[in-house]
């Protein structure tokens, strides 16, 4: 039996019928475009399960050690690059569409095509979620076809009123790329602070970059003394 979901936006209402209706859809976030379910899956189990992609494709080998870092810090299954292997990362025009990406996984192989260099990127964070997500160590067999609704999807920072280290917003441009976003609006500068380092204008951040908050959270409440707050 094959069981298929349609899925238009995600939000949108699930739409499925007879034993589809009692299926649990995989975690994944934001939910793909369209998802169909296989038989059988796929086995995680065992050290050195083998990524395979071109070398001379930087945007396929950029999908594929992007895949490789998300398993390294979730302490996930043992994954190494190398050809030729059961998990593959391919370039294919005919997945249109720069962000669009086919993902297919069956009892013996794990394939990511993709035309675009985001798309390949993206069907890597869907696959990371699948790994994140399995139980008993395997993946249910299921096709996955994806492209955004929105060609803009962004967060805003504002880096000016709260100042936040870089730390901070690498963080965040890491949850950023999981979720599938692609800009990312970033406010450095105004009345209020300047955050970008410029050797010629130094004094842009010895000035710039700080000041005193009005009221009582500008005060050392020991000395009285204003405390700076800002950074770059």
């Amino acid at each position: 039996m094959r069981v298929v979901w349609r899925v238009a936006a995600a939000l949108a209402p699930l739409i499925a019928t007879g034993a589809a209706a009692a299926t649990a859809l995989p975690p994944l976030l934001p939910m793909p475009a369209s998802l169909v379910a296989g038989e059988g899956s796929y086995a995680l189990a065992g050290a050195g399960l083998i990524l395979s992609a071109d070398p001379a494709d930087k945007g396929a080998t950029a999908a594929q050690g992007r895949f490789l870092n998300l398993v390294t810090r979730g302490h996930g299954p043992a994954f190494r690059a190398g050809g030729p292997g059961s998990i593959r990362f391919v370039r294919d025009a005919s997945v249109a569409g720069e962000e669009a990406y086919r993902l297919e996984v069956t009892p013996r192989s794990i394939t990511i095509r993709a035309s675009g260099d985001a798309g390949l990127f993206y069907g890597a964070e869907t696959l990371w979620q699948l790994v994140a997500s399995a139980k008993g160590g395997r993946i249910a067999a299921v096709r996955i076809e994806d492209k955004p609704a929105f060609a803009w999807r962004g967060v805003m920072l504002d880096s000016v009123r709260h100042f936040q280290p870089a730390s901070y917003v690498e963080q965040l441009l890491d949850r950023m790329a999981a979720a599938k976003l692609n800009v990312f609006h970033w406010h450095l500068a105004d009345d209020q602070g300047w955050r970008v380092p410029i050797d010629r204008y130094p004094r842009l951040i010895e000035v710039g970059a700080w000041r005193v908050p009005v009221g009582a959270e500008g005060r050392d409440p020991k000395t009285g003394q204003p405390v700076r707050y800002g950074g770059f």
